[in-house]
């Protein structure tokens, strides 16, 4: 039997099994090394080894560490370094890198046939070695209906042969929100240019943007609705939500489709972006006919005309601005929401998240929880 992969491939070689506490023996087949390769970016746990034993030691560590793939880095010395991965090959082909004097590591994989229906994701079962299950990915909703009930990172498969890493929010109004844009601390520089927003950049853990490519993705597989949560200096929360969100591909600008105001406490500020062209520093596309607006404002965002329709002032939203922390001077800069603290303000804590539209209930407007949510 032959796995085979990119340009090279594998022949079972090696098994071993051991007890789990679930009273099953967990069993791992290990494919023999590919030299000159390792997986890039799935690192998760690191052991320095000595060279003469590191290749056993790094396969005792993997089926300990539950690890799905290992690299043994270049020889140093007498040391190596092995590399634990919580994925593989066969789910990220391209992440498959030459690098001389590295080995890359694989264990049989069930998955590796694509027997799953095109909109599941298949996983493999660690205590059989033929056996996996086919699990909905595409979503932080459907991961919530498959028990993934925790905030925090995880890895959606919106569709086939693309994946990305995004942070869930499996608690606020019945959960199920996959969060594409989260200011927490100002850690994270929001100026950026096109480049920039277009491919996402910041934490998944902390500060970040998902990525213009990504959320189109997201909201064009299926109708979207969308929530903005917002948090005060003082803690004091509010959210506003939309009953529709998508955003269009890069040929149209990223240009935004929003749904009706359906309630929250900061009230409706994202009304006027909407079908607006997404703008950047260094990418203007809002209709301003004399001014960049994300220069302007210093930030980045769907800005139509920025603030004013001729000399009437309109409501207005800069999520990606300045972390200005609290009141300021400088109008309409900072992380704003005309409706909840006017143009002076800049939120601490802000986030956007979106959900296929049915999944849960919105709550009330007065509902208390619903304006205290961390974010």
């Amino acid at each position: 039997m032959e796995i085979s992969f990119g340009l090279f491939v594998l022949i079972p070689l090696f098994a071993a099994s051991i007890v789990r506490g679930e009273g099953r023996c967990k069993q791992i087949e290990f494919l023999p090394c590919e030299t000159d390769k390792h997986l890039a970016g799935h690192v998760f746990k690191k052991i320095d080894m000595r060279v003469d034993d590191a290749l056993q030691n790094c396969k005792h560590w993997c089926y300990e560490q539950k690890c799905i793939s290992y690299n043994l880095a270049q020889i140093k010395e007498d040391k190596r370094v092995c590399e634990l991965s919580n994925t593989d090959h066969v789910e990220h082909p391209s992440d498959v890198k030459s690098l001389a004097g590295a080995e890359y590591c694989a264990i049989k994989n069930p998955c590796v046939s694509n027997p799953c229906h095109s909109k599941l994701t298949c996983e493999r079962d660690l205590y059989s070695l033929d056996s996996f299950k086919c699990i909905d990915k595409t979503s932080c909703a459907s991961l919530k209906s498959t028990g993934k009930n925790e905030n925090g990172v995880y890895e959606i498969t919106p569709v086939p042969g693309y994946s990305v890493q995004v942070y869930c929010d499996q608690v606020t109004d019945g959960g199920g929100w996959t969060v594409i844009q989260r200011r927490l601390d100002g850690s994270v520089d929001f100026y950026r240019g096109w480049k920039d927003y277009k491919q996402g950049f910041g934490n998944k853990n902390g500060e970040y943007w998902l990525g213009l490519d990504a959320i189109h993705i997201l909201t064009n597989r299926v109708p979207n609705e969308i929530r903005v949560d917002l948090k005060d200096v003082d803690g004091i929360g509010a959210y506003a939500a939309y009953s529709a969100f998508r955003v269009e591909s890069e040929l149209e600008k990223y240009r935004l489709s929003l749904g009706n105001f359906q309630g929250g406490g900061a009230g409706d500020s994202f009304y006027f972006q909407n079908s607006s062209y997404f703008t950047t520093f260094d990418s203007d596309n809002d209709k301003h006919t004399k001014h960049n607006c994300a220069v302007m404002f210093k930030g980045a965002w769907w800005y139509n005309r920025c603030h004013r329709v001729s000399s009437v002032v309109v409501l207005l939203t800069n999520l990606n601005g300045q972390y200005l922390y609290g009141i300021h001077q400088l109008f309409a800069d900072g992380i704003n929401w005309y409706t909840w603290k006017g143009y002076n303000y800049s939120a601490k804590q802000a986030d956007m998240k979106i959900r296929p539209i049915g999944f849960g209930s919105q709550k009330d407007d007065d509902h208390g929880d619903d304006d205290n949510q961390d974010v």
